[in-house]
């Protein structure tokens, strides 16, 4: 076991352990935490990804969820949540529903909209309204991008069935945390995919 790793919140069928994970000592690490036979890790892989400015409209966490036990688990989205110290909760956001215009120019394999404000076409990357960022001058008009793009849907963690042995990875995207929130932790439910009932939760700091 990591030597940052202190306590985890867990709740196994009618059974309940309260402990708690520590801070990592480097902000490059990832929380990991031991919720039964499930391991978390949280943080660790910034987001790479285009746009490079995600953050600006959801809060990506990189979330890696391991299998270690002999029962299968269900991940599902809406079964994360990051919560503030003042209890502020920021719920999860499916990638298909990631929504935003960016500016910056995507890979050239990536289509663009354009500026095309009598558009809403999601699909083909056409939004209505202004295409000028907020952060500048409101004189300006660019090339607006549209999101989800392919980097949000295929770099987040998938929403699966995680076998015995086997193990699940990717992004979850969150509500837009202001800088004041301060510290959050990551609170995680996982299923059991016989009965749907919580089998797991775990609730992480977030590096």
């Amino acid at each position: 076991m990591r030597p940052w790793l202190l306590v985890i919140l867990l709740l196994l069928a009618g059974g309940c352990a309260a402990g708690v994970a520590g801070r990592p000592a480097a902000p490059t690490e990832p929380a990991v935490a031991m919720a039964g036979d499930v391991e978390i890790a949280v943080g660790g892989v910034p987001w790479r990804g285009w746009p490079a400015d995600l953050g600006r409209i959801v809060t990506p966490v990189h979330v890696l969820v391991v299998n270690r036990g002999t029962a299968p688990v269900r991940v599902a989205h809406e079964e994360f949540a990051l919560v503030g110290a003042a209890g502020q909760r920021f719920g999860a956001v499916l990638p298909t529903e990631v929504r935003g215009v960016v500016y910056d120019p995507p890979p050239a394999a990536m289509p663009s909209a354009g500026f095309a404000p009598g558009f809403d076409k999601i699909g083909d990357w056409v939004f209505r309204g202004q295409a000028t960022p907020s952060e500048v001058d409101p004189g300006y008009v660019g090339e607006q991008f549209g999101l989800p793009s392919k980097d949000v849907l295929e770099r987040a963690l998938p929403e699966a069935v995680v076998e015995p042995g086997a193990a699940a990875s990717g992004f979850v995207y969150f509500e837009r945390r202001g800088s004041h929130t301060g510290p959050v932790e990551l609170s995680a439910r996982l299923l059991d995919v016989r009965t749907g009932e919580p089998l797991v939760r775990a609730v992480i700091p977030v590096p």
